[in-house]
């Protein structure tokens, strides 16, 4: 048989236990950058924060945006996975032209994780892909 005493010392140890804070994890602080010194709007700016993913549209250049992220190099999100891998991408095929440079970089923490500059018309630049180029 056990003991009341026992039986109340389980209770509050549960009780205790699920009351714990959740554990911590490194969190990463991004910033998304698009700059043009030709294109005034993107049509289109798809990013991911903590909750997952964002779509903006007919957003005026240059544009910058800080967000918290748990893993800014993870790979690219998943469903069940919100705030994993920074990613952005962006749209302005309708103005579009030769030598109509966009540059699109990803810092964490302050270092540069991504940089890509095109003049097709869409942009994409990934956390976990150390690609940098410029114009």
């Amino acid at each position: 048989m056990i003991s009341k005493g026992v039986s109340a010392l389980t209770v509050v140890l549960g009780i205790a236990a699920m009351a714990s804070p959740p554990a911590a994890y490194a969190a990463d602080h991004v910033t998304y950058e698009l700059t043009s010194d030709s294109i005034g709007m993107m049509y289109g700016i798809e990013y991911v924060d903590a909750t997952g993913r964002k779509l903006l549209e007919q957003v005026p250049l240059p544009w910058r945006l800080d967000v918290t992220l748990g893993a800014a190099t993870a790979a690219p999100l998943l469903p069940d996975q919100p705030g994993a891998g920074a990613q952005l991408r962006a749209d302005w095929r309708p103005v579009a032209g030769p030598s109509r440079w966009v540059v699109a970089s990803i810092y964490s923490n302050g270092t540069l994780l991504c940089r890509s500059a095109i003049d097709v018309g869409n942009i994409t630049c990934y956390g976990n892909t150390p690609y940098i180029n410029s114009v």
